[in-house]
């Protein structure tokens, strides 16, 4: 029976060779940070993602968001009460490894998760078909990115990883999100053999052709005990933690959660290539104003507005890290933003408007500011055509406001 399934399998991977030889080119490809993605037009793109339901329902999968995952460490690591705006960590010592999956998307051999596909459920022909054309690609090894199914596909490829892993370790707590994942052990240091987990884990991943990444793979220890004091200090999904003893309270430790340092660096240079183009553009001079205005504000402030698909789409620093109670680790960004403004060609009036976004990060007490918010879904038609025309554009299509606010956002991002 195996046999069969198999050879039915090889034949349906060549006749789908095939049918993706005689069209070659029915996605557009682009290069983003490097890495080859599929750009799909909207109908395609719709198409996909409810195939993402599909997918899920069929085979079992849970997809979890971001936030659920990083409340789901918070809530392992700490025990309900709260110091301020900071929650408390439990008594008991606690290792947290933290792990990446080598090149995950790249890696994933299609044959294999077809294999999955075929013997783990049944997907209609019409589905079975629309992957096709994502799955024997030629022009991309492994998943590709840029299509919403691929992070479901990817997860039904790893759905017999996650069980092995928890039969494994028995971990207190196992989160994979995509090709990051975290394990939380209430254990102490001694117990803990780094070396022989990371070849576990490896040995897990090897018959997927997949491979943890050696310069990621790290453990982090607490304990709260006088004779072996020990910090944590992790990253994960764009925070960093960190268990810090309490200064009014010597005997309690409490988990602060910041923005990843990396991802700072990341809102810096674009900070920086904000003003790079402002610089190099030979537009107005009150139409660079505001496209830096706008700009800034888009990463400062919490943003929201809709997308192509028109959904709710939540952005800037509050929302992306929501769940950050302490800021400090954003003095840098600041700082960089600070000099970039004050070294541009604006003049001093409306470089105190510019400065004027960050007060709430600068003119605070505490650990997290009262951020301001901006909902461009509660605008005016008349201000958001107001703020077309600041940008140097003139809108002539729908009154719509969904409409109107991706045109502005469109000729923003390629001024």
């Amino acid at each position: 029976m195996k046999e069969s399934l198999f050879d039915s399998t090889l034949a349906c991977l060549y006749i789908l060779k095939l049918v993706i030889k005689m069209n070659n080119n029915k996605f557009d490809k682009k290069i983003v940070n490097g890495r080859k993605v599929i750009s799909l037009d909207k109908d395609t793109l719709e198409k996909y993602k409810s195939l993402i339901t599909t997918i899920s329902n069929q085979y079992g999968i849970v997809n979890t968001s971001r936030n659920s995952s990083v409340e789901r460490v918070i809530r392992a690591l700490t025990n309900g009460l709260y110091i301020n705006n900071f929650p408390m960590m439990n008594e008991l010592p606690v290792a947290v490894i933290r792990g990446d999956i080598k090149d995950f998307f790249p890696s994933i051999k299609k044959q294999i998760l077809l294999k999955k596909i075929n013997s783990e459920g049944m997907l209609g022909s019409k589905d079975y078909f629309l992957l096709k054309d994502i799955l024997l690609d030629p022009n991309f090894e492994g998943l590709p990115l840029g299509v919403p199914v691929s992070s479901a596909l990817a997860s039904l490829y790893l759905k017999k990883f996650d069980i092995q892993i928890k039969q494994t370790f028995s971990p207190l707590l196992y989160i994979r999100y995509v090709d990051d994942f975290i394990m939380v052990f209430p254990t102490s240091r001694e117990k803990i053999k780094l070396s022989a987990i990371y070849d576990q884990i490896n040995d897990l991943l090897n018959p997927l052709n997949l491979e943890l990444s050696s310069s990621k793979f790290q453990i982090s220890f607490f304990s709260a005990a006088k004779n072996e004091a020990k910090n944590l200090s992790f990253d994960f999904l764009g925070y960093h933690f960190t268990s810090l003893r309490n200064t009014n309270y010597p005997k309690i430790y409490t988990l602060e959660i910041q923005v990843q340092k990396a991802k700072v660096q990341k809102l810096q240079q674009r900070i920086r290539n904000i003003f790079f183009k402002i610089k190099q553009s030979d537009k107005a001079y009150t139409v660079k104003l505001y496209t830096c205005l706008f700009k800034l504000r888009n990463v400062f402030w919490g943003i929201t507005t809709v997308g192509t698909n028109g959904k709710i789409q939540y952005s800037g620093i509050p929302n992306s890290y929501s769940l950050m109670n302490n800021t400090s680790s954003l003095n840098k960004l600041i700082k960089t933003t600070y000099y970039e403004i004050m070294h541009s060609q604006f003049i001093s009036r409306d470089k105190f408007l510019l400065r004027s976004l960050l007060l709430p990060y600068v003119e605070s007490d505490l650990d997290v500011p009262k951020f301001k918010y901006y909902n461009y879904l509660r605008l005016s038609i008349s201000k958001l055509d107001d703020m077309v025309k600041a940008i140097g554009y003139t809108y002539y299509g729908s009154k719509k406001r969904e409409t109107y606010i991706r045109y502005l956002f469109i000729n923003l991002y390629k001024t």
